[in-house]
């Protein structure tokens, strides 16, 4: 009994001796960790991507401090337990770190500055515009300083007020194809920011008011039917409006056959008055032939009456949306309803009548449509 109790007081010894050995080892390592580290009381130093500043508050110490940043947009100066951070604007849209390296007393400390990446937020990417002059305005925000903008396409230009571009546009020529373009955004320091707007302007179009004369020059699909009965326009072909008398007339150029057409020409006539814009198409006297027979475009009423008069005729109004179409009507001079024309050659009270280049002969219902080219 007494062996056993011997025992037991041995190994109790042996593990308290570990126990306080193991201790005091751990105190040795925590009072070394402490004595090389230089304390940090707070550091404000997170930053957005503009220009700004903070502080890294450092407990008191016996000797002076000192601070040195490893990138030269981080800037540090020292007053006391102080340091100063200053930075300069990120005009990248990518954040950055700098590390500014504490030291006094024979100890140093670490601090990361970061810094994020430029923010834009543009209301819109993609701009739709009018096909003729004008001005589109699209707001933004940033944390940075947008100076101006550019393109590479002539026609688009524009400025910075604030926070809101104003992108200005000159017509589009073309009156049959939209067009693209792109406008880039500059910063205040003259770099260029990888934001891309693209700029889609719709064709052209002519506006009742600006409708000339000269509008009215070019090429037209011109549909028909072939019978003073129907108004379906069963078929088509492409006739031309080239100047006669400037601001007065037109030829039509296009539907007589080309042996006709090399003797004389069908004339229309430009119309503005209070009745609208537009052209007009009489009967008339194209040309004379050799043998003395009259070669005529009659106006044909809808009840398959003709006369060989200069008096009635058509007219086509063009639409008030700017569109050129010309649907060609009675003018309201005839007691009855013109329902076209028929070219015709005429000796005496004879006649028989004479196809136009596509092989017909009688236009009825016709209704003209520009074709916009350009």
């Amino acid at each position: 009994m007494m062996l056993m109790k011997k025992i037991n007081m041995l190994l109790c010894t042996a593990v308290s001796a570990l126990f306080l050995g193991g201790c005091e080892e751990n105190e040795d390592l925590g009072g070394s960790f402490a004595e090389t580290q230089l304390t940090v009381k707070s550091a404000n130093v997170i930053f957005s991507a503009a220009a700004g500043s903070g502080t890294i508050v450092v407990s008191e110490t016996e000797g002076a401090i000192s601070a040195v940043s490893d990138q030269t947009w981080c800037k540090v100066s020292v007053a006391n337990n102080t340091v100063a951070v200053n930075i300069d604007a990120n005009n990248s849209i990518s954040g950055r770190t700098a590390l500014i390296t504490l030291k006094a007393d024979s100890k140093e400390n670490h601090v990361p500055v970061t810094q994020a990446g430029a923010v834009l937020t543009l209301a819109t990417t993609t701009v739709d515009v009018d096909g003729k002059e004008g001005q589109a305005k699209i707001s933004f925000e940033a944390d940075i300083t947008v100076s101006s903008i550019t393109s590479p396409d002539n026609w688009i230009t524009g400025f910075v007020e604030g926070q809101e571009l104003t992108l200005q546009f000159q017509a589009n020529p073309s009156y049959s194809e939209s067009r693209t373009g792109q406008v880039s955004l500059h910063l205040a320091n003259g770099t260029m920011y990888d934001r891309i707007m693209t700029v889609t302007q719709n064709k052209n179009y002519f506006t009742y008011e600006e409708l000339e004369y000269k509008h009215f020059l070019g090429e037209y699909t011109m549909s028909y039917s072939t019978s003073y009965s129907s108004v379906t326009a069963s078929r088509s072909t492409t006739v031309t409006l080239v100047q006669a008398v400037e601001g007065e007339t037109y030829y039509l150029e296009g539907l007589l056959s080309d042996a006709d057409e090399a003797l004389g020409n069908i004339v229309v006539g430009f119309v503005n008055d209070d009745n609208g814009k537009g052209i007009t198409l009489n009967g008339q006297i194209i040309f004379q032939r050799e043998n003395g027979n009259d070669f005529w475009l009659v106006p044909l009423s809808k009840v398959n009456t003709s006369s060989r008069s200069t008096t009635y005729g058509m007219r086509g109004n063009v639409g008030r949306d700017g569109k050129i179409i010309f649907t060609m009507e009675d003018n309201g001079r005839w007691a009855s309803v013109i329902a076209g024309l028929i070219l015709r050659n005429y000796a005496g009270s004879t006649y028989t009548n004479v196809n136009g280049k596509d092989g017909q002969a009688y236009y009825c219902y016709p209704v003209l449509v520009k074709k916009l080219t350009t």
